[in-house]
């Protein structure tokens, strides 16, 4: 990473209310596509503080993950137009409001019998390209105490996303 990218993820995690001095950038792997690189802003002092998600995108600016869901939206439309289920799911999991829990995959058979054991019915993380909008359909899963959501994220053309989560068992 270049020194103005990591002054500018420096810069998100201030205004999100760091000290620059506390603030060690990471990044993590495994989702940084079509332009848009991931990383995860870390306390340097402090175990407990939680990481924050960052995102550089193509057009040079920075959103941190976690505040609205709009970090999310900017991201999806900036770089997820060829992209699968799984990397939107990624996505709206560290950079929505609303998902709330790390995303369940196909090969995390113990959290599929988990969210099978609260009465839920997993199904793989699926996208619908439709007309004006497309819609994310996906389970997210908590630990300590254990809850997992259904996640339905809609994309509209426009750029906005509506993004609800019903708890597993509240249906």
């Amino acid at each position: 990473m270049n020194d103005d990218v990591n002054a500018r993820l420096v810069q998100a995690a201030v205004a999100a209310g760091w000290d620059a001095d506390d603030v060690e950038i990471a990044a993590p792997g495994g989702i940084d596509a079509r332009g848009c690189r991931f990383f995860t802003a870390l306390h340097r002092t402090r175990m407990d503080a939680p990481a924050l998600e960052l995102a550089a995108l193509p057009d040079g600016s920075v959103v941190v993950g976690g505040r609205d869901d709009e970090a999310a939206a900017r991201i999806l439309a900036a770089c997820g137009t060829d992209a699968d289920a799984i990397w939107w799911a990624e996505v709206v999991a560290r950079f929505s409001a609303a998902a709330q829990g790390k995303v369940v995959k196909p090969r995390n058979e113990a959290d599929i019998e988990a969210i099978a054991g609260m009465g839920g019915d997993y199904a793989p993380p699926s996208l619908d390209r439709g007309a004006g909008a497309t819609t994310l359909r996906f389970f997210t899963i908590q630990y300590e105490p254990a809850r997992a959501a259904r996640v339905s994220a809609t994309l509209s053309d426009a750029g906005t996303i509506d993004v609800s989560r019903v708890p597993v068992g509240a249906d």
